[in-house]
């Protein structure tokens, strides 16, 4: 989750090299370094997750801009016919 909200690319080779940097440093019984070697591990599916995420994030907000025209057309046809 803090890997997507961090507003990185997916394949951001700073973001990438930090994570590794961090999980290089810790000492190997950490659970940080553990964490961070699987989020390491784990890099191609992060991305793959977080491609998947923007897209029906996308995808929700077009669906909500279609479904804002066809109630504000509702509204304007409405209107039109009560003025008659």
């Amino acid at each position: 989750m803090v890997v997507g909200l961090s507003e990185r690319e997916p394949d951001d080779i700073y973001l990438w090299s930090v994570i590794s940097y961090l999980a290089g440093i810790l000492p190997i019984a950490d659970a940080d370094r553990k964490a961070l070697e699987d989020i390491l591990r784990n890099r191609s599916a992060i991305g793959s997750a977080r491609s998947v995420l923007e897209r029906a994030a996308s995808d929700a907000f077009q669906l909500r801009m279609f479904q804002d025209d066809a109630i504000n057309s509702e509204a304007a046809t409405s209107v039109s016919n009560t003025e008659r």
